[in-house]
């Protein structure tokens, strides 16, 4: 199996979480609700890659993105594994621009489980809205 890494943003605003469409042609996930981010590159930490891909999708700089959680995953599909690196920050208020994907909006928790989500993003919004990371607190 190829390793690859992928870090991810939780995006909040209020009870809302900035969710992306993703491309009908995406070679993961198509035509799913996920959230921003993407591969790590070769020897690049988390945190980089994040504010990469964030401005390359979205042209928004992130502040302070504190690791939420770190999940493992495996893709057999696409001969692929690795760990999803789940990063959290608040809305600054700056415009986004979306670059990536098909459509955003802000969505409220818990109207977000009722999307088509992969499992890993479910799993990853399930806690926020359970309540068990803090986030919310």
């Amino acid at each position: 199996m190829h390793q690859r890494d992928v870090a991810v943003l939780i995006l909040l605003q209020d009870n809302t979480i900035l969710l992306q469409k993703r491309s009908k042609t995406a070679k993961r996930f198509p035509d799913t609700w996920g959230l921003f981010g993407g591969g790590l590159e070769q020897d690049e930490l988390p945190e980089y890659a994040l504010q990469r891909e964030v401005l390359e999708e979205l042209e928004l700089p992130l502040h302070q993105p504190k690791l939420f959680k770190t999940y493992p995953y495996q893709l057999p599909e696409l001969k692929e594994q690795g760990t999803v690196f789940a990063f959290v920050e608040t809305y600054s208020g700056q415009p986004c621009v979306l670059h990536e994907g098909q459509e955003m909006k802000w969505v409220p928790f818990d109207a977000a489980l009722d999307l088509e989500l992969h499992p890993i993003y479910r799993e990853i919004i399930r806690e926020i809205v359970r309540g068990e990371s803090g986030v919310l607190s």
